[in-house]
């Protein structure tokens, strides 16, 4: 229900410069949300075929997308637009996507792509890419590294998983592979969450298992738990002071 009501958002803030033509089957048959006929005052437009998402794992959705558009069914071009879920789509997210849709239509060294991904970034940035290029490592839960240190930068309450950044990279977690009790049932269900992600950032440990997940683009992170700035001082630069309770032996499995 999240993503179409992203769609419909998305829709509502650009169709006052675009003229948009939207049906059902145009999701369930060609895989596109909707299709931009013209911009306005600029006649000559081939129509654009695009998709939105907020979807973190959508490895397997790109590819189905990738498979349909490939055969130029309905339209000859089609953009991929991969939000992420932190992105604010009322404030800045629609008319990031707006301009995004407008360089892959116009800007020369786009016109030779007939289908291309672009990710709209919290940070208020897209970035294009080319879809079907990603590979990832896939893993069945075993652990390729352990004892890694990152900050939970994110995390969504009603579903249940959140992203940790780190050296390493950028890991997905969900809340059932957080060991430290309080974290799980106490700091991470009342953490203050703003558009860019968590207020406060959390510093963990975790194991890196791999890809876990049909059509995931980010590895799984499992075996959570809190670190103190005794353990990982760097860690713990520019964020707020936690007390001594907080990292009580108790408090932590």
């Amino acid at each position: 229900m999240r993503g179409q009501l992203t769609e419909d958002l998305v829709i509502a803030k650009i169709q006052q410069k675009c003229d948009i033509k939207r049906d059902p089957k145009y999701d369930h048959t060609y895989k596109l949300d909707f299709i931009i006929d013209r911009f306005q005052q600029i006649d000559k437009l081939l129509p654009i075929g695009v998709q939105v998402t907020i979807n973190p794992d959508d490895a397997h959705k790109q590819q189905v997308f990738l498979a349909e558009r490939n055969k130029r069914t309905l339209v000859d071009r089609s953009i991929y637009i991969k939000v992420d879920p932190g992105v604010d789509i009322d404030s800045y997210g629609a008319e990031l996507i707006y301009h995004a849709i407008v360089t892959f239509a116009f800007q020369k060294d786009m016109l030779k792509h007939n289908v291309m991904g672009v990710k709209i970034n919290q940070e208020v940035s897209y970035e294009f890419f080319t879809l079907g290029e990603a590979s990832v490592r896939r893993n069945t839960g075993v652990a390729l590294a352990t004892g890694l240190m990152g900050r939970i930068l994110k995390y969504f309450p009603n579903n249940g998983f959140g992203f940790i950044s780190g050296e390493a990279g950028d890991f997905f977690f969900h809340i059932s592979d957080v060991l430290d009790e309080h974290l799980k049932t106490v700091i991470l269900p009342n953490a203050e969450i703003e558009s860019e992600g968590l207020k406060h950032p959390i510093a963990v440990s975790f194991n890196d298992v791999g890809v876990t997940r049909d059509g995931a683009d980010k590895p799984t992170a499992k075996g959570i738990k809190r670190v103190s700035p005794e353990e990982a001082p760097s860690l713990f630069e520019g964020l707020p002071q936690m007390d001594e309770e907080e990292y009580e032996p108790g408090n932590t499995l």
